[in-house]
């Protein structure tokens, strides 16, 4: 098989560096695509400790994550923990519902203020901040998935948060200033 060396007109136009440059950031964008589709991929779909996010469950308990309690007043929440960068990001998004007395509870670190959205959310919840005294300082109550990308968050600095199925807050008469018990 012969091969023939083709000659393009504007070939000759652009710097040979120039062609490498553009080859080469069209390289990094490419490898860059498929690393980033690759690990969300994997981490939505080859989790094989825990339950799929397609594949919601109609209770928190029993999933193969850090589990407790939260109690305010007279409620009790059946809580999941989200203490990683990555549990909070993912939070209760693309679950169908929450039982109600279930919830999840978020930690942080530090005290600051820390934004929350309903990204990926399809029901409504009442988010709960509280501070590092374990007392409510906010709540955003019955916060829609169709507030998607408008984003909640305190004055004051928190350092859980709490996330609950609408309506929790008024039913149980919470309000700002309200003691919060639980062990992690």
């Amino acid at each position: 098989m012969n091969f023939k060396k083709i000659n393009c007109s504007i070939c000759g136009l652009i710097p040979k560096w120039l062609r490498f440059v553009v080859a080469f950031v069209g390289l990094l964008l490419i490898l860059s695509y498929l690393g980033n589709s690759t690990r969300t991929e994997k981490f939505f779909s080859e989790d094989k400790d825990s339950k799929s996010l397609n594949q919601a469950p109609t209770s928190l308990v029993g999933e193969n994550k850090k589990n407790t309690q939260v109690s305010i007043g007279d409620a009790t929440i059946n809580v999941i923990v989200a203490s990683t960068e990555e549990e909070r990001t993912i939070g209760l998004s693309g679950r169908d519902s929450l039982l109600p007395n279930e919830g999840m509870f978020f930690v942080f670190e530090e005290p600051d203020i820390y934004g929350f959205w309903m990204e990926g959310m399809k029901f409504a919840l009442d988010i709960i901040w509280i501070n590092e005294n374990k007392e409510i300082i906010y709540a955003e109550e019955n916060v829609l998935p169709e507030t998607y990308p408008g984003i909640f968050q305190p004055a004051s600095n928190a350092t859980y948060v709490l996330e609950v199925s609408s309506g929790f807050f008024s039913k149980n008469k919470l309000k700002v200033g309200d003691k919060v018990n639980f062990s992690i």
